[in-house]
């Protein structure tokens, strides 16, 4: 009777002890996903975080960027090939480059359909010999970095059909 009792005395403590350690294993699982989740979500702030950051600066910097682009425009064609004049075209080259390695794209316009989402007509024309809502001129550059329109270009949009 006592080597009885003795095996359900030790069946006994080996049961509360597996039951303690299933708690703990459960445990310990749900703080490592609980880990995991909370690290995936820090990790998309840091990302969203960076991409704001990013976004924002490119926000002051495309301006001027464009700018510098339109005076390329007023080079007189005799002094494109002057020393000065090269070395802008050098940095222009190198701006350009920086743009595409951070993703930054220039949105296409002039001949596009027009997107409320992508443009922003400040000027409608109505011109049947031209496809209706097509861009017709831009008066200023867009740009996106990746997916996201951080700058919408200002077009002119042709517009003849009725609305339905």
């Amino acid at each position: 009777m006592r080597k009885a009792k003795i095996k359900d005395n030790k069946k006994d403590k080996f049961e509360k002890l597996q039951a303690q350690v299933d708690e703990f294993l459960a445990g310990w699982q749900r703080a490592k996903a609980d880990y995991v989740n909370l690290k995936k979500e820090a990790d998309d702030k840091i990302l969203k975080n960076s991409t704001l950051v990013k976004s924002n600066i490119f926000i002051e910097f495309l301006p001027i960027y464009t700018n510098l682009l339109s005076a390329f425009d007023h080079i007189p064609e005799t002094e494109r090939n002057e020393g000065w004049a090269i070395g802008f075209f050098h940095i222009k080259k190198q701006l350009e480059d920086f743009l595409i390695e951070q993703k930054v794209i220039k949105i296409k316009t002039v001949g596009e359909e027009f997107d409320p989402n992508i443009y922003d007509a400040v000027e409608v024309k109505h011109d049947k010999k031209i496809e209706d809502n097509v861009i017709l001129k831009e008066l200023s550059s867009g740009f996106k970095l990746g997916d996201e329109v951080i700058i919408h270009p200002r077009v002119i949009v042709n517009h003849w059909q009725e609305d339905k």
